[in-house]
């Protein structure tokens, strides 16, 4: 089904909506909901037009046009044109693809119910489109959502199954960002805004994302499977338990990428901290340190707490107080670079290792 509602504005004498071109509804200007029970409501395109005085004009607003969906998808489904909102939560049944194009809008319209959302075994193609307080929750193989914008205040966002997230901006969720059981999830070239992490035996690819966090954010591989995290922009390192933290058993590969870590504790800030006992590479990756505010151990690019078998290779350290502190785990530390570390202290091993 199709709601439609909308505010009276001044001068309104009526209204006239317009489903494919074809009038379906003649209202007088008292009346401010409309709803269309078409069985498939993204294959249809409406208008809303106010009639005035001198005559009917559209209005394209976007709080005017929105689909309900309230139920169980059972048959494949687009939703095209328009905001298409939502009282709770919308499973996708198995063998069922919901595609959502380009220029949709998704929204709970509500905060008062959680979890809210899209989820369910069938598979979600979701492309060019706004969610707003949308959870989303994938456990089909296949789904993919791409070059859409994730609002921040989302409630969570679960990956349970194969999934493809490329080009999008995800805006801080409110509770979790979990990406578990086993699946298998490539992340390229989106922006992310909040925390987020591995855990189970999922199996991770990160490319060329930006990292934008701030001081409650990190990036946690909690996994007993892979993970390759290459050519990333980390732009900000929590002054507590580090921007990437390992803490799955799982091998990783940690390369190519950039960490810039600013800080508001000018003492504080860690890029990575492994604290499992997993293999590991730690490769030509450049740390952009907090500028060496003092003769302060605090402030540490790489904190080693366990690991069985961790090399840190080929990167580049650039104002860090600390490069690499050691507190327990073995290792190898190769071939890496340090400049304008002022009153830098390089390696500190603390513990056994």
């Amino acid at each position: 089904m199709i709601d439609l509602a909308w505010d009276f504005k001044e001068r309104d004498v009526g209204y006239e909506i317009r489903r494919d071109g074809i009038l379906i509804a003649d209202l007088d200007a008292s009346t401010f909901f409309y709803r269309d029970s078409s069985p498939l409501p993204g294959t249809h395109s409406y208008v809303f037009y106010r009639t005035k005085l001198n005559g009917s004009f559209p209005d394209g607003s976007d709080h005017v046009t929105s689909g309900y969906i309230q139920g169980e998808l059972h048959e494949d489904l687009t939703w095209s044109e328009g905001t298409y909102a939502y009282p709770a939560l919308n499973p996708v049944m198995p063998g069922v693809t919901l595609t959502i194009e380009p220029g949709v809008k998704v929204s709970a319209k509500t905060q008062t119910f959680h979890p809210h959302g899209l989820y369910g075994e069938g598979i979600l193609k979701i492309d060019g489109a706004v969610l707003e307080l949308t959870d989303l929750w994938l456990q089909g193989d296949g789904s993919e959502i791409t070059n859409s914008e994730v609002l921040p205040g989302t409630y969570g966002i679960k990956v349970e199954a194969d999934a493809r997230l490329e080009g999008n901006t995800l805006g801080a969720v409110g509770y979790y960002f979990d990406i578990t059981e086993a699946a298998a999830v490539e992340m390229v070239a989106n922006v992310i805004q909040g925390r987020f992490g591995t855990s189970g035996s999922a199996t991770l690819v990160m490319e060329n994302n930006v990292l934008d966090f701030n001081v409650y954010s990190a990036f946690t591989l909690g996994s007993s499977a892979t993970a390759v995290v290459s050519n990333n922009r980390i732009e900000y390192c929590p002054y507590y338990n580090g921007a990437l933290r390992v803490n799955g058993s799982g091998a990783v590969t940690i390369r190519d990428n950039v960490f810039r870590c600013s800080t508001i504790n000018r003492y504080s800030a860690t890029a990575i901290e492994v604290n499992a006992d997993n293999p590991g590479i730690i490769q030509h990756n450049t740390f952009e340190g907090p500028y060496a505010y003092g003769d302060t151990d605090d402030a540490v690019a790489i904190e080693i707490n366990a690991g069985a078998d961790i090399a840190v290779e080929d990167n580049v350290f650039s104002e860090w107080p600390v490069a690499l502190r050691v507190n327990g785990g073995a290792g190898t530390f190769t071939g890496n670079t340090f400049f304008n570390n002022g009153w830098a202290h390089g390696i500190v091993i603390d513990g056994n290792g």
